[in-house]
């Protein structure tokens, strides 16, 4: 195994005409455009200039090749750094959360700590992530207690994890206490525990919630007045779910199938094939299969063709004249 330490400034290694600054820009320009072959072209010059084992370059392009979701060749280069650093072994992590990979992506995390290497504020989200995912209560509560003894109990994106974390765990008393020990709370903030109580059946704490948002000043986006319509519509009240509906200046897709889907549930198949043709009409929003899937039941309950047509059509399953 090749193993990589520390030769030179990362700033200042010139060869080839490219400073390892340079080569770094690049590298982080196909991270965030997600261009695995742009990414590879730079790793090649890195290699002809001889900065191959530069371990500035080689994290640079273990996350490169994590985030355009390149494990192998990440893993290969992660393993030839003597040190990894909170960065590579953040790559490694990112990678797991975003495919899902639970055990993977904990063991790695736990593996960091016993290498002594203290996480930031990136990491936490990313392993809080594949908990919530997977319902483990009993990691993410070890992960919080790293949180607090890390410092980082205050940063809003942490808390947001750890609110969306105990929610989808059934934990919504701990997802509170988080909750009110943020500090300038922000709409995501708010959000998250809106939609944990919803989440948690806990459908008037929703609503209570949101009434005290706007007191504190925090004004609701069209992913709030969602959440509170889907409660609404959980506790059967689709009147009042539309009431918040025509408070939306843009409502999206979510808004109008929410309210489709509620009014299905109820029984008033009339008004949500009415709701669905309203929406049709707009012209502003195409139907998904969540929504064309409530519109469906409708129609089937009222022998509707008419309905069923207009589903082909905007699904465009439509038979060509």
């Amino acid at each position: 195994m090749v193993v990589v330490r520390a030769t030179s400034s990362p700033s200042t290694t010139n060869f080839g005409g490219y400073t390892c600054f340079q080569l770094n820009r690049l590298l982080q320009i196909c991270c965030s455009s997600k261009t695995l072959n742009h990414g590879k072209q730079v790793h090649q010059q890195i290699i002809q200039g001889g900065l191959g084992r530069n371990p500035f370059l080689v994290t640079k392009l273990v996350q490169m090749y994590a985030d355009c979701d390149h494990l192998l060749s990440a893993r290969i280069l992660f393993d030839q750094l003597s040190q990894p650093n909170v960065f590579a072994w953040t790559a490694i992590i990112g990678f797991y959360s975003r495919h899902g990979m639970y055990q993977k992506c904990v063991r790695t995390y736990a593996e960091m700590s016993l290498m002594g290497v203290s996480p930031d504020e990136y990491v936490f989200p990313k392993v809080l992530k594949v908990c919530a995912q997977s319902s483990c209560l009993k990691a993410g509560m070890q992960i919080h207690k790293d949180v607090i003894t890390s410092g980082f109990e205050f940063s809003s994106e942490v808390c947001n994890s750890l609110i969306e974390m105990y929610s989808k765990c059934m934990d919504v008393q701990n997802a509170k206490r988080v909750f009110d020990v943020i500090v300038g709370r922000d709409l995501l903030s708010w959000n998250l525990m809106i939609s944990g109580y919803v989440y948690n059946g806990l459908l008037e704490s929703a609503v209570k919630l949101l009434d005290r948002m706007r007191f504190d000043g925090c004004e609701p986006d069209v992913v709030t007045w969602n959440i509170v319509m889907d409660a609404y519509c959980q506790m059967r009240l689709c009147d009042e779910a539309w009431n918040i509906f025509e408070r939306i200046k843009e409502p999206n897709i979510i808004s109008w199938t929410t309210l489709i889907k509620g009014y299905s549930r109820i029984g008033n198949h009339e008004v949500s094939l009415r709701i669905f043709r309203d929406m049709i009409s707009s012209g502003m929003i195409s139907p998904d299969l969540d929504c064309l899937s409530g519109v469906l039941v409708s129609c089937r309950h009222l022998g509707s063709l008419s309905g069923i047509e207009d589903m082909k059509k905007e699904s465009g399953t439509q038979r060509p004249v």
